[in-house]
Protein backbone atom coordinates (compact mmCIF):
# COMPACT_ATOMS: atom_id res chain seq x y z
CA UNK A 1 0.00 0.00 0.00
CA UNK A 2 2.94 2.33 0.53
CA UNK A 3 4.80 1.35 -2.63
CA UNK A 4 6.03 4.06 -4.97
CA UNK A 5 4.22 2.40 -7.89
CA UNK A 6 1.11 4.31 -6.82
CA UNK A 7 2.75 7.19 -8.72
CA UNK A 8 5.92 5.97 -10.46
CA UNK A 9 5.74 3.64 -13.47
CA UNK A 10 2.03 4.02 -14.23
CA UNK A 11 1.12 5.54 -17.60
CA UNK A 12 -1.11 8.45 -16.69
CA UNK A 13 -4.32 8.31 -18.68
CA UNK A 14 -2.94 5.71 -21.06
CA UNK A 15 -4.60 2.54 -22.17
CA UNK A 16 -3.12 -0.26 -20.09
CA UNK A 17 -0.84 -2.23 -22.34
CA UNK A 18 0.23 -5.84 -22.28
CA UNK A 19 2.32 -5.16 -19.19
CA UNK A 20 -0.49 -3.82 -16.94
CA UNK A 21 -1.23 -0.46 -15.30
CA UNK A 22 2.21 0.02 -13.72
CA UNK A 23 3.77 -1.35 -16.85
CA UNK A 24 7.02 0.57 -16.57
CA UNK A 25 8.05 -1.20 -13.38
CA UNK A 26 7.40 -4.90 -13.87
CA UNK A 27 9.26 -8.15 -14.22
CA UNK A 28 7.61 -9.93 -17.13
CA UNK A 29 8.09 -13.31 -18.74
CA UNK A 30 9.65 -13.95 -22.15
CA UNK A 31 12.57 -11.69 -21.26
CA UNK A 32 16.24 -11.98 -22.17
CA UNK A 33 18.54 -9.78 -20.07
CA UNK A 34 22.19 -9.09 -19.44
CA UNK A 35 23.35 -7.61 -16.13
CA UNK A 36 26.96 -6.51 -16.03
CA UNK A 37 29.30 -7.19 -13.13
CA UNK A 38 29.72 -4.34 -10.63
CA UNK A 39 32.99 -2.44 -10.99
CA UNK A 40 33.79 0.33 -8.50
CA UNK A 41 30.09 0.73 -7.73
CA UNK A 42 28.97 0.90 -11.40
CA UNK A 43 26.88 -1.65 -13.22
CA UNK A 44 24.42 -1.72 -16.12
CA UNK A 45 21.71 -3.93 -17.55
CA UNK A 46 19.81 -4.33 -20.81
CA UNK A 47 16.73 -6.47 -21.51
CA UNK A 48 14.51 -7.42 -24.44
CA UNK A 49 10.92 -8.64 -24.07
CA UNK A 50 9.23 -10.46 -26.95
CA UNK A 51 5.62 -11.27 -26.08
CA UNK A 52 4.38 -14.09 -28.31
CA UNK A 53 0.62 -14.52 -28.64
CA UNK A 54 -1.68 -16.27 -31.09
CA UNK A 55 -0.94 -15.53 -34.74
CA UNK A 56 -3.19 -13.06 -36.51
CA UNK A 57 -3.91 -9.38 -36.16
CA UNK A 58 -1.22 -7.45 -34.35
CA UNK A 59 -1.18 -9.44 -31.12
CA UNK A 60 2.17 -10.96 -32.06
CA UNK A 61 3.71 -7.50 -32.66
CA UNK A 62 4.59 -6.84 -29.02
CA UNK A 63 8.10 -6.16 -27.82
CA UNK A 64 9.98 -3.97 -25.39
CA UNK A 65 13.54 -2.80 -24.71
CA UNK A 66 14.88 -1.72 -21.35
CA UNK A 67 18.28 -0.39 -20.30
CA UNK A 68 19.73 1.03 -17.10
CA UNK A 69 22.96 2.22 -15.54
CA UNK A 70 23.56 2.46 -11.80
CA UNK A 71 26.16 3.71 -9.36
CA UNK A 72 25.84 2.52 -5.76
CA UNK A 73 28.81 2.90 -3.47
CA UNK A 74 29.33 4.52 -0.10
CA UNK A 75 26.70 7.07 0.81
CA UNK A 76 25.68 7.90 -2.77
CA UNK A 77 23.31 6.19 -5.21
CA UNK A 78 22.35 7.21 -8.75
CA UNK A 79 20.53 5.43 -11.56
CA UNK A 80 19.22 6.23 -15.03
CA UNK A 81 16.83 3.94 -16.89
CA UNK A 82 15.00 3.94 -20.25
CA UNK A 83 12.33 1.59 -21.58
CA UNK A 84 10.30 1.41 -24.80
CA UNK A 85 7.25 -0.70 -25.63
CA UNK A 86 6.44 -1.35 -29.30
CA UNK A 87 3.24 -2.30 -31.11
CA UNK A 88 0.40 -3.80 -29.12
CA UNK A 89 2.59 -3.80 -26.02
CA UNK A 90 1.91 -0.07 -25.92
CA UNK A 91 -1.81 -0.79 -25.48
CA UNK A 92 -2.88 -0.06 -29.08
CA UNK A 93 -3.76 -2.28 -32.04
CA UNK A 94 -1.44 -0.50 -34.44
CA UNK A 95 1.99 -1.91 -35.12
CA UNK A 96 3.57 1.57 -35.18
CA UNK A 97 2.28 2.53 -31.72
CA UNK A 98 4.87 2.90 -29.01
CA UNK A 99 5.38 4.24 -25.52
CA UNK A 100 8.58 5.04 -23.70
CA UNK A 101 9.70 6.22 -20.30
CA UNK A 102 12.91 7.31 -18.64
CA UNK A 103 13.59 7.49 -14.92
CA UNK A 104 16.30 9.12 -12.83
CA UNK A 105 16.98 8.05 -9.25
CA UNK A 106 19.23 9.66 -6.66
CA UNK A 107 19.94 8.70 -3.08
CA UNK A 108 22.18 9.82 -0.26
CA UNK A 109 22.82 8.44 3.22
CA UNK A 110 24.35 10.48 6.01
CA UNK A 111 24.59 8.98 9.46
CA UNK A 112 21.34 7.14 10.24
CA UNK A 113 19.29 9.05 7.65
CA UNK A 114 18.69 8.15 4.00
CA UNK A 115 17.07 10.43 1.40
CA UNK A 116 15.86 9.48 -2.08
CA UNK A 117 14.52 11.25 -5.15
CA UNK A 118 12.98 9.83 -8.33
CA UNK A 119 11.90 11.69 -11.47
CA UNK A 120 10.32 10.08 -14.52
CA UNK A 121 8.77 11.04 -17.83
CA UNK A 122 6.37 8.83 -19.86
CA UNK A 123 5.46 9.45 -23.51
CA UNK A 124 3.22 7.55 -25.89
CA UNK A 125 2.68 7.63 -29.64
CA UNK A 126 -0.12 6.04 -31.69
CA UNK A 127 1.69 6.52 -34.98
CA UNK A 128 -0.59 9.48 -35.73
CA UNK A 129 -0.29 11.74 -32.71
CA UNK A 130 0.99 11.81 -29.17
CA UNK A 131 -1.53 10.25 -26.79
CA UNK A 132 0.02 10.57 -23.37
CA UNK A 133 2.82 12.59 -21.90
CA UNK A 134 3.18 12.90 -18.17
CA UNK A 135 5.91 13.37 -15.62
CA UNK A 136 6.11 12.43 -11.96
CA UNK A 137 8.46 12.79 -9.01
CA UNK A 138 8.82 11.07 -5.66
CA UNK A 139 10.87 11.83 -2.55
CA UNK A 140 11.47 9.55 0.41
CA UNK A 141 13.25 9.60 3.75
CA UNK A 142 14.21 6.97 6.33
CA UNK A 143 15.74 7.48 9.75
CA UNK A 144 17.14 4.51 11.70
CA UNK A 145 16.99 4.59 15.52
CA UNK A 146 18.27 1.29 16.87
CA UNK A 147 15.72 -1.39 15.95
CA UNK A 148 13.21 1.21 14.72
CA UNK A 149 13.20 2.79 11.25
CA UNK A 150 10.88 5.75 10.62
CA UNK A 151 9.87 6.26 6.98
CA UNK A 152 8.04 8.91 4.96
CA UNK A 153 7.45 9.51 1.25
CA UNK A 154 5.64 11.97 -1.00
CA UNK A 155 5.02 11.75 -4.73
CA UNK A 156 3.22 13.75 -7.38
CA UNK A 157 2.20 12.92 -10.96
CA UNK A 158 1.10 15.62 -13.37
CA UNK A 159 -1.96 15.34 -15.60
CA UNK A 160 -1.28 13.62 -18.89
CA UNK A 161 -2.27 15.22 -22.18
CA UNK A 162 -4.24 12.10 -23.13
CA UNK A 163 -7.85 13.01 -24.04
CA UNK A 164 -9.73 12.96 -20.76
CA UNK A 165 -6.46 12.14 -19.00
CA UNK A 166 -7.25 13.73 -15.64
CA UNK A 167 -4.64 11.41 -14.20
CA UNK A 168 -2.67 13.78 -12.01
CA UNK A 169 -2.32 12.54 -8.45
CA UNK A 170 -0.48 13.09 -5.20
CA UNK A 171 0.64 10.36 -2.84
CA UNK A 172 2.07 10.20 0.65
CA UNK A 173 2.99 7.43 3.02
CA UNK A 174 4.33 7.29 6.58
CA UNK A 175 5.42 4.19 8.42
CA UNK A 176 7.76 2.48 10.81
CA UNK A 177 9.72 -0.79 10.87
CA UNK A 178 10.67 -2.68 14.00
CA UNK A 179 13.46 -5.22 13.57
CA UNK A 180 13.00 -8.32 15.73
CA UNK A 181 16.03 -10.09 14.22
CA UNK A 182 18.07 -10.17 11.01
CA UNK A 183 15.30 -12.23 9.42
CA UNK A 184 12.13 -10.77 10.97
CA UNK A 185 10.71 -7.25 10.81
CA UNK A 186 7.33 -5.89 11.87
CA UNK A 187 6.10 -2.82 10.02
CA UNK A 188 3.10 -0.54 9.71
CA UNK A 189 2.34 1.89 6.89
CA UNK A 190 -0.36 4.48 6.24
CA UNK A 191 -0.66 5.66 2.63
CA UNK A 192 -3.02 7.93 0.74
CA UNK A 193 -3.45 8.71 -2.96
CA UNK A 194 -5.45 11.77 -4.04
CA UNK A 195 -6.71 12.03 -7.62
Amino acid sequence: VGDYNAIIGAGGGAVNGAFGSSHFDLRVGQTVAYISPTVSGFHAAVAYVGVKNNEGGTNDQMSAWSAMAMYDQGPFFASLAYEKHNGAAAGFSTVDASECAWKLGLGFTFGNTSLGLIYEDINGETGVSSWATRSAWYVSAKHQMGNVALKAAYGRAGDSDFNGGDAGASFYAVGADYSLSKRTTLYGVYARVNN
